[in-house]
C-alpha cells in the first residue's frame, strides 16, 4: 500500500512504478531502424499473450520513482517508446 503523499505523485505523473528506461535502436514497427528511448512502466493491465515481459503486469514489483524527464530530453532527437499502461 502506497503512502498518500506517494500516491498522490503518481497520480500526478510525478513519480512512476518504472521497471526499466534505457537507449536502443528500435527494432520492430515503422520506426524501425531509428534511435529510440524505451520507458518501461509496470502495472500493464491488457494482458496480450504475445507480451515478452509479463513480469510488468504487477506494478506492485515496480516501486513508485521519481521520473525525471531531462534525462529523456537528452535523447529529444529519438523518437520515444513507452511501454505499458498505468492500472
Amino acid at each position: 500500500m502506497l503512502s498518500k503523499e506517494i500516491q498522490l505523485e503518481v497520480n500526478k505523473g510525478a513519480m512512476l512504478p518504472l521497471m526499466e528506461e534505457f537507449y536502443t535502436i528500435q527494432g520492430e514497427g515503422s520506426h524501425t531502424g531509428t534511435a529510440a528511448y524505451f520507458i518501461r512502466i509496470g502495472g500493464c493491465d491488457v494482458g496480450c499473450h504475445w507480451c515478452d515481459v509479463k513480469e510488468s503486469w504487477n506494478a506492485e514489483l515496480h516501486p513508485p520513482t521519481e521520473f525525471q524527464v531531462h534525462r529523456v530530453m537528452r535523447f529529444a532527437h529519438s523518437h520515444a517508446a513507452l511501454e505499458a499502461e498505468l492500472e
